[in-house]
């Protein structure tokens, strides 16, 4: 069973962005802090794909909303 939460570097490596758009995204979707720590709701995230219309790349693929 996935995690509920996943950390910025997952959410990077899920949208295959830098680590300042990871940062600045994650500041867009639901999350919590954990000390310094940011975790994103996974579900959030998915929400917020969907309503951008963008599909999370597979493995050695890159994907754009364009």
């Amino acid at each position: 069973m996935p995690h509920d939460y996943l950390t910025v570097r997952e959410l990077r490596e899920m949208l295959h962005v830098s680590r300042a758009t990871a940062y600045r995204t994650a500041r867009q979707l639901p999350h919590i802090r954990i000390g310094r720590a940011i975790r994103v709701s996974r579900r959030g995230l998915e929400s917020y794909l969907r309503a951008h219309d963008y599909t999370i790349p597979t493995d050695g693929e890159r994907s754009r909303p364009w």
